[in-house]
C-alpha cells in the first residue's frame, strides 16, 4: 500500500470522493505522521470519530511504518450493536485499502487481523495471543477488554490470564469509545493509565489511551494514579478550520424538532391490562 497523503488515504478508505476533517488530519498527522500520546478526543456526533481514529492508527502504523506507534489497536465499546458496526466499518476500510486484512488460510505479511470480543460469541479461536508480534485490530465491549487488562480475563481460562494481560497493557493504543455511558470502566482505564506510565513501569511506555466522546468529562480520568496535569491533558477539539467546512457545519448546526406524542385516554387505554399492545396469548395447560 502506497502512502501518498492522508487525503488520499481517507479517499481510498472510504471508496468514494470524501475530504477529510481539519481534526481528523491533526489526529493522523498528516503527511509526516505524529506523536502517538494519550489524548482526548471531544467531537460532536456525526463527525467521524470512528473514522479518525482507525485511520489514524492505519495511518502511522501501516501506511507510514512507523514503529513508535503500538503494534495492537484495542478498541473499547460499551455495547454489543456498536461493537459490530464498528467492525462492519473496519473491515470495509481495510477492504478498500488493498485487501488488508488478515484472513484464515492467508499469509499474514502486511495484514492486518481483526477480531472481535464479546460474551456469547461462537467464533473461531482468534491466534491474536499467539503471534503477539503481528499487527492486529481488537474490538469488543468493554467487559471483556478491561476484565483482561485487569489480568481477570471473562469467559476464558484462568491460566490465559497473564496472556492477555501482557500483551493489552503493552504495544496497544487503546480506543475508550461513548466514555459517556461506561460508568466506572473510565475510571478504571484512567488508573491503568497511570499504572502503566508510572516510573516503575517504564518498559510499558508504548502503551496509550485515547478517550472519546461528544460529551466527555474528563474530571472522571482524574484518579489517584492519574491525576490532571497542570495544563490538562493533550485534547482533539473541532478548531475553527474545522467549522469552515460546510459539512461539519451543518452537522454542527443540526437542529432536531421535538413533537409531543399523539395520546388519547378513552376506556380502552386507560386499562393497561385491555389495552391490545398489553394482552398476552392463552398458554394452553396441558
Amino acid at each position: 500500500m502506497t502512502s501518498g497523503n492522508i487525503h488520499e488515504f481517507f479517499r481510498t478508505a472510504f471508496g468514494y470522493e470524501v475530504t477529510p476533517f481539519d481534526y481528523q488530519a491533526r489526529l493522523a498527522g498528516d503527511k509526516d505522521g505524529t506523536k502517538c500520546e494519550s489524548k482526548l478526543i471531544n467531537i460532536p456526533t456525526g463527525c467521524g470519530k470512528t473514522g479518525a481514529v482507525v485511520l489514524a492508527w492505519l495511518w502511522n502504523r501501516v501506511a507510514l511504518q512507523r514503529a513508535d506507534w503500538p503494534r495492537r489497536l484495542v478498541y473499547c465499546l460499551p455495547m454489543r450493536t456498536l461493537v459490530e458496526q464498528t467492525e462492519k466499518n473496519v473491515r470495509e476500510w481495510l477492504n478498500n485499502l488493498g485487501n488488508l486484512e488478515w484472513k484464515p488460510g492467508n499469509d499474514h505479511n502486511n495484514r492486518i487481523g481483526v477480531h472481535i470480543l464479546m460474551g456469547g460469541e461462537e467464533r473461531e479461536p482468534d491466534p491474536w495471543d499467539i503471534y503477539p508480534e503481528r499487527d492486529a485490530i481488537l474490538i469488543g465491549t468493554q467487559d471483556m477488554l478491561v476484565s483482561r487488562a485487569l489480568n481477570r480475563g471473562y469467559g476464558m481460562s484462568r491460566y490465559r490470564w497473564p496472556m492477555h494481560f501482557g500483551l493489552l497493557n503493552n504495544d496497544a493504543l487503546w480506543i475508550m469509545d461513548e466514555t459517556q455511558i461506561m460508568g466506572v470502566g473510565v475510571e478504571t482505564s484512567a488508573q491503568l493509565n497511570g499504572f502503566r506510565h508510572a516510573e516503575k513501569s517504564a518498559a510499558r511506555l508504548g502503551c496509550r489511551t485515547w478517550w472519546m466522546s461528544a460529551t466527555l468529562d474528563d474530571a472522571q480520568l482524574a484518579t489517584v494514579d492519574h491525576p490532571r496535569p497542570a495544563g490538562g491533558w493533550p485534547a482533539i477539539k473541532l478548531e475553527d478550520e474545522d467549522l469552515a467546512m460546510p459539512a461539519v457545519r451543518e452537522r454542527f448546526n443540526a437542529k432536531k424538532k421535538i413533537a409531543p406524542a399523539p395520546l388519547s385516554i378513552d376506556a380502552t387505554t386507560k386499562d393497561s391490562a385491555n389495552h391490545p399492545l398489553q394482552k398476552k396469548p392463552r398458554i394452553p395447560i396441558l
